[in-house]
This record gives C-alpha cells, sequence and structure tokens, in this order.
C-alpha cells in the first residue's frame, strides 16, 4: 500500500473517532489526546494530520455536515418520483433518525454557529435572510437548503422567497432542537419521539405546517 494510502486511512480513523466521541458527548470532549488514543494514533501523528485541535473540530463538523448533505441527496433521489410533501418527509425522517443518534453533534453544530455570530466572527446574514459561508459548516447547511428545501417548499409555497426561508427555518430548527431536550421534557409538549411510528408522524406534522398557506 502506498504511502499516501496509509495517510488517507489514518486520517479517516482519526476522524472516524472523532466522530464517534463528539456523537454522544459533545465537541468539548474531543481532546487531542482521548481522540488519539481512540484512533489508536499517538498525539503526534494526530497533529501531523490535522495541525491543531481546532482544525480536527473544524473537519469533524464539516464531516459530520458533508454526511447529513450526502443523506438528502440520496433520500431526493430515492424518492425522486413522490409528491414533494413525500420528498420532504423522508428527507427530513432520515435527516431526524441520523441526528439522533449524534445528539452531541447536533448541539455542537448550532453552539458554533452561534458562537461565531456573538463573537462577530460570521456575519448575520447577506441582505437575503441567510447566513454567509465563511464557516464550512454554514456552507453545508445552505446547500442543503438552497438546493433540496427550498425548491421543494416553493412548489407549494410560491415565488414568495421570504415565506419559503421563514418556513424551511422552521422545519429544520423544529427537527433538530427536540434533539438538544431532556427526554423527559419533550413527551411534555405531547411529541413521541420514543419510537420510529412516533418520530415519523412528528416529521409528517412539522412538513404539514411548513407547507401551508
Amino acid at each position: 500500500m502506498a504511502y499516501g494510502e496509509v495517510g488517507a486511512i489514518t486520517r479517516e480513523r482519526i476522524l472516524d473517532a472523532a466522530l464517534a466521541i463528539a456523537s454522544t458527548e459533545g465537541l468539548s470532549a474531543l481532546t487531542t489526546r482521548r481522540v488519539a488514543q481512540k484512533a489508536g494514533v499517538n498525539v503526534g501523528l494526530l497533529h501531523y494530520h490535522f495541525g491543531s485541535k481546532e482544525k480536527l473540530l473544524e473537519e469533524t463538523l464539516r464531516r459530520f455536515g458533508e454526511e447529513m448533505r450526502l443523506l438528502f441527496e440520496r433520500m431526493f433521489v430515492e424518492h425522486a418520483h413522490e409528491a414533494p410533501e413525500e420528498k420532504l418527509v423522508a428527507m427530513l425522517v432520515s435527516a431526524f433518525e441520523t441526528a439522533r443518534l449524534r445528539p452531541g453533534l447536533v448541539f455542537g453544530f448550532l453552539a458554533r454557529i452561534a458562537t461565531a455570530l456573538a463573537d462577530g466572527a460570521l456575519p448575520k446574514d447577506d441582505g437575503g435572510g441567510l447566513l454567509l459561508p465563511e464557516l464550512p459548516t454554514v456552507v453545508i447547511l445552505r446547500s442543503i437548503l438552497e438546493e433540496r428545501i427550498f425548491p421543494l417548499l416553493a412548489l407549494h409555497l410560491g415565488d414568495d422567497q421570504e415565506l419559503v426561508k421563514r418556513r424551511a427555518f422552521q422545519v429544520m430548527t423544529s427537527i433538530f432542537h427536540p434533539l438538544l431536550f431532556a427526554t423527559q421534557v419533550v413527551p411534555f409538549f405531547g411529541i413521541d419521539l420514543s419510537t420510529r411510528e412516533g418520530r415519523v408522524g412528528y416529521v409528517r406534522s412539522v412538513v404539514k405546517d411548513a407547507l401551508a398557506r
């Protein structure tokens, strides 16, 4: 095996380890020593591939975001011949099922954007209500919205772009925010996310509300 291939495999193993830790414990648990230990490499090798802890964090979030983007793409293709509403449901159910297994990453993804905004490291919007693509995670989120969510919503809501954007925001927050609440809190609001049937029903209600004129 060529040296470059070995390096690529090692890099992926490190990222896999970082994703596994961050998925359940959040980004704060990503120390270089702990990730290196889980990946079975020394800390020096981790720094060789990523340079710093900050770069590792960035790449971990990029990898998670890219997995979500590819998931949306795959579900869009698999449900290509279904009605727009069913496409939305299929994509969002798959995203929710994936994200619920990685609550730490979802929290980290949202917290990183919020922190960047608070620190002034990311412009609040481009005048059209969307975050500018300064962070890799924002680039991916924006591509999912613009390429998959906006067009399907527009088929029902028409050419009112502000309405489409607001409904897209409602959809995304409604899908991901329940993951950040304790399991004891969500049922208090009459939402049952403990079974797949309950999760599908919840997503369908979110989509129905988003498409209502």
